[in-house]
């Protein structure tokens, strides 16, 4: 009896051993996930195919509408005068024949003037005299050259000086239609021989003058179109204008280049007025892609594709690009379809679900 209970005992024991051992080779539930692999992740794309054709980037310079060089006309007098009264202001239109500027001489010119009537006098004196002193046999051929020729320059001289407008009082008009552009000169001042006291510019001779970047000269040459805009007009529209001229330098205040544009006549625009211009740099035949397939990073820009369900990055090289499109200068082909919705959620290699 006491032999049998040690046997049974021992196989109790026994099996409980082996059961226990069995529970160890078993897998737990964390065993499990990690023996049971993740499902990939696949990201719905949609695609759009590249294409090949032309592209304009637009751009834009700002300027102000100036005189055209050399058509602008100076008012002034060949003498010292005083300005009395100015009867214009800047900007002001005028039309030929206006009066603008009333001067006077001054008293130095008046003094100048006093000097050669005197001189005329005693010239005309000194050769009377000569002359009768000559038929007397008194002087000589010389003598009454000389006297002659003295009275003969202050004759001129005087002519000049009334030729000149020194004893006018008439007001200095203006010789076109045009529009005052600038005084040089001010009621009460004197202004020397030469000085300029006004400047008039033709009304269809101004022009705008633009500051361009110099990356963008690219896209502009001597006669291209542009638009032209006045800001702060109301009421002015747009016009067509064209480049007249493209400076080499670049202009020290502005650090940008200076490109001078026509404006049509009759165009509105105000001298002195600030203008935007519009125009575009374009490339023909080229790759284009949909700017929503760009991806900006590190490395530069990237697109996707897709090649047997998966995503494939291509670090591609972007040239001009506008609002919806982009230049693509390397790293794909037209006809190429790239991802353009779930682009940001790709990286190499990942699964996709191409959707229509």
């Amino acid at each position: 009896m006491k032999k049998r209970s040690i046997v049974i005992l021992i196989f109790v024991v026994g099996a409980a051993i082996v059961v226990a051992l069995s529970l160890r080779e078993l897998p737990g539930p964390a065993d499990a996930d990690e023996e049971s692999p993740a499902a990939a992740p696949v990201v719905p794309v949609k695609l759009q195919p590249l294409r090949r054709g032309d592209i304009e980037q637009p751009l834009a310079a700002y300027g102000s509408v100036v005189a055209e060089p050399g058509k602008s006309v100076s008012l002034s007098v060949p003498y010292e005068c005083v300005v009395t009264r100015m009867r214009i202001v800047p900007g002001q239109p005028v039309k030929a024949g206006d009066p603008l500027v009333e001067v006077i001489a001054s008293a130095a010119t008046r003094l100048q003037i006093g000097q050669a009537q005197a001189a005329v006098e005693n010239s005309r004196t000194e050769l009377r005299q000569t002359r009768q002193r000559y038929d007397l046999k008194l002087a000589t051929n010389q003598e009454l050259n000389q006297a002659q020729k003295a009275a003969d320059e202050a004759d001129l001289q005087l002519r000049s000086l009334a030729s000149e407008g020194a004893q006018s009082t008439a007001p200095i008009k203006s010789p076109a239609d045009g529009i005052v552009t600038t005084l040089g000169a001010q009621a009460g001042q004197i202004v020397p021989a030469g000085g300029i006291l006004a400047e008039v510019v033709a009304a269809d001779a101004i022009e705008v003058r633009l500051g361009v970047e110099p990356d963008d000269l690219g896209a502009l040459r001597v006669g291209a179109a542009l638009k032209l805009q006045p800001i702060n007009q109301p009421g002015a529209q747009a016009v067509p204008g064209r480049v007249r001229m493209i400076t080499a330098s670049v202009n020290p205040a502005t650090r940008l280049v200076d490109v001078f544009a026509t404006l049509p006549q009759d165009s509105g625009f105000l001298l002195g007025g600030y203008v935007r211009a519009e125009f575009a740099r374009g490339v023909h035949d080229a790759v284009i892609a949909p700017v929503a397939a760009l991806i900006l990073d590190s490395e530069g820009f990237r697109i996707f594709t897709v090649r047997d369900g998966r995503a494939i990055a291509h670090v591609v090289k972007v040239g001009l690009r506008t609002k919806e499109e982009a230049e693509i200068r390397s790293g794909l082909s037209a006809g190429e379809g790239v991802v353009i919705r779930g682009n940001y959620e790709l990286e190499d290699g990942m699964g996709v679900k191409v959707q229509p």
